[in-house]
């Protein structure tokens, strides 16, 4: 009878429930299951980088390499300036061709040297000051004045040989005879000194300068100075009054 009163073992059978232990600690996953990539998604996923990329080198900076070029031209720093273009151009261009100097020209036998443009010029000044001199401090005839003065200093002074302190006494007692401008004697002394010094100048001038130097002994009329000659040569003409 026992048989017809039991039921199917498989049909009711309940699983038994597991037993949880307090205190017990969960492990961990193992396997693949530890470090296993998160999963992408076609619209939350990471993008691809563009195309200018970044590229982390050893000592910790960044390279940027560009590869869009929106023009077409090449990158800056390959295109050279235009100045090392100008000037590689022109160093093909003089390449094996030496610069032209130009030869320096003869000196033409009328331009004098220096040292005799010097003299020149200061027995040139000479005639000027005196003939200044004569008119400033002087009255009546000019030429005669001229002569006396000029033809005094080129032969005491100059050719002479004799100083100033010797010649101004001398000098002024002879220039006494002719009329001068009244109040204007002290001036007409002191510019009368400062001819006298030129003519010292003028004196040194020729000894330190080589050539032979004279003046015309001869004036001639109407001459208020004497023409300076250099060997057998006229270099400053005589002056007319």
């Amino acid at each position: 009878m026992g048989i017809c009163g039991s039921k199917s073992a498989g049909a009711d059978t309940v699983p038994p429930r597991p037993v949880t232990v307090s205190g017990a600690k969960t492990r961990p996953a193992t396997g693949a299951g530890r470090n296993a990539p998160p999963s992408r998604s076609r619209q939350g996923g990471p993008s691809r980088p563009p195309t200018g990329r970044s590229r982390q080198n050893t000592s910790g900076g960044t390279r940027t390499h560009t590869r869009q070029r929106p023009d077409g031209s090449r990158p800056s720093s390959r295109q050279h300036p235009s100045s090392s273009r100008q000037h590689t151009s022109s160093g093909k261009h003089g390449r094996g061709h030496a610069p032209q100097r130009d030869h320096p020209r003869p000196i033409p036998e009328e331009v004098p040297p220096t040292q005799d443009s010097e003299i020149y010029h200061e027995v040139s000044t000479l005639n000027t000051m005196v003939d200044q001199h004569v008119q400033n401090f002087y009255q009546g005839n000019s030429v005669t004045i001229r002569r006396e003065i000029g033809g005094r200093i080129i032969k005491d002074i100059i050719m002479g040989g004799a100083d100033t302190e010797s010649l101004i006494n001398p000098l002024t007692y002879i220039l006494s005879v002719y009329p001068t401008v009244p109040g204007r004697d002290d001036a007409r002394v002191r510019h009368l000194l400062q001819l006298c010094k030129l003519g010292e100048r003028i004196r040194e001038m020729i000894r330190r300068y080589p050539g032979e130097w004279s003046f015309e002994e001869e004036w001639g009329a109407g001459v208020v100075f004497p023409g300076l000659i250099k060997g057998e040569r006229v270099v400053v003409p005589r002056e007319y009054g």
